[in-house]
């Protein structure tokens, strides 16, 4: 699960949208784009905990670091349906992300 966690902050750091697109869950494909224009700004520089907290099949990863000159906290949903995973960020309303292969990694 941290690999996957890992692999999306990845991508958050290097500004790159499309792939932390291709990372994430079919319900959060729309989503992530924009959030990344709204709240993360270069140089940023975030960090994954060493341990996924979870069970089953939904894990989150808390996230830490640096974007737009502040620290800021958070996390990284990570969803395990067979055969696939798919990163997500945590909404106010709690929804379960269907992977079912679209996109994240098999």
């Amino acid at each position: 699960m941290g690999d996957l966690a890992r692999s999306f902050v990845a991508q958050l750091n290097a500004n790159n949208p499309t792939a932390a697109t291709a990372l994430a869950c079919r319900s959060a494909k729309q989503v992530i784009p924009f959030l990344m224009r709204q709240y993360l700004y270069p140089p940023t520089r975030l960090t994954t905990a060493t341990t996924p907290i979870g069970a089953q099949v939904t894990f989150v990863v808390q996230v830490s670091g640096y974007t737009k000159g502040a620290k800021v906290p958070g996390a990284v949903v990570i969803q395990q349906l067979s055969p696939s995973r798919c990163a997500s960020v945590p909404s106010r309303s709690a929804q379960t992300e269907r992977c079912e292969g679209a996109g994240g990694l098999e």
